[in-house]
């Protein structure tokens, strides 16, 4: 029999049996590795430091407040360097999932930067196949209304980048964070399918609910990735052979970039407000699709929509030659 959870210091490890495991850093809140029948499904740099300082390079963590650099306060906003609390302990739910939920609330570190009180409560849930990630913000102040950008920055391992394949994106507009110009870009009416050809630092603007990641894996690893209430996409991936990035988001390995790609949910492009005691909540679930299953279920329920359909099909299986 094994243990619902480990707690050892910053670090918690959730455990649905079947080696399918949530491994969650407080520091930052950053998750740290998520595996599924023992597969591991992200991606830590292997410049990554543990010091609590610096950000955790990988896993899935928030920016929040704000995105980019400011004049006052470290790039991406502070939720991502500071000390997340466990608000609810993990539990085992009726279906057999691990919940937690932690939290992140004003310090005066925070107001140094951002001078508004707040609570985040970002509830994790372990499933069989899937990992559902519900955040909350609340604007706790009884006077003054506060406005922010958040984005959920997830960092999937990949076996090559070259091979991937993103779909639902294709008929965004995007804005490329790397160039100067911020205009958004329509869409190439012709593309069915993004593919990572370029270092992307990408966002998509009024992105529909479901995002799928293709061919991650030799064998077909395909992931949906279902967002409510988020508004932006960004695809990340730096694409340098050479390894010549900024100092703060530099490649030890000079072919890291062909086994990461990062997939970030959120609000970007335009604020969410809050009024006092008002707050904002958004979802996502990322889902291991077993395509051939998904096939078979498609032709079910096709078969359902039109029984006569599938009853000629039966009638066609059957052996009239009695004799």
């Amino acid at each position: 029999m094994f243990d619902d959870y480990e707690y050892r210091g910053d670090i918690l490890v959730l455990n649905r049996g079947n080696y399918t495991t949530c491994t969650i850093h407080l520091h930052g809140g950053t998750i740290l590795s998520w595996r599924v029948n023992n597969k591991e499904l992200l991606y830590l740099k292997d410049k990554t430091t543990f010091d609590h300082l610096s950000s955790i390079r990988g896993g899935i963590k928030y920016t929040f407040p704000y995105f980019g650099r400011r004049v006052k306060g470290p790039k991406h906003g502070f939720a991502r360097y500071v000390s997340w609390t466990v608000e609810k302990l993990p539990v085992r739910v009726e279906n057999g999932d691990i919940e937690i939920t932690l939290c992140l609330t004003e310090t005066e570190y925070t107001k140094s930067i951002w001078n508004y009180k707040f609570k985040i409560s970002n509830k994790i849930t372990l499933g069989r196949n899937n990992l559902n990630i519900s955040i909350t913000v609340e604007n706790t102040c009884n006077y003054f209304p506060f406005s922010f950008t958040i984005l959920r920055h997830s960092i999937f391992r990949v076996e090559n980048i070259m091979h991937c394949i993103i779909s639902g994106l294709s008929k965004c507009k995007y804005v490329r964070l790397n160039q100067k110009d911020k205009t958004p870009i329509n869409p190439d009416p012709n593309r069915e399918y993004i593919k990572i050809e370029r270092e992307y630092l990408d966002v998509f603007l009024e992105v529909p609910e479901v995002v799928e990641v293709s061919n991650m894996s030799r064998d077909g690893l395909k992931l949906r990735i279902t967002c409510k209430d988020d508004n932006d996409v960004l695809i990340y991936n730096p694409w340098d052979e050479s390894g010549r990035l900024v100092p703060e988001d530099s490649l030890h390995n000079k072919n890291e970039y062909l086994h990461c790609l990062g997939v970030g949910n959120g609000f970007l492009r335009s604020e969410i407000t809050l009024q006092p005691k008002e707050t904002w909540q958004s979802s996502q679930t990322i889902e291991i699709i077993d395509e051939k299953e998904e096939a078979r279920i498609q032709q079910l329920q096709t078969l359902l929509s039109n029984p006569w359909d599938m009853l000629m099909g039966l009638c066609s299986n059957v052996d009239t030659d009695l004799y």
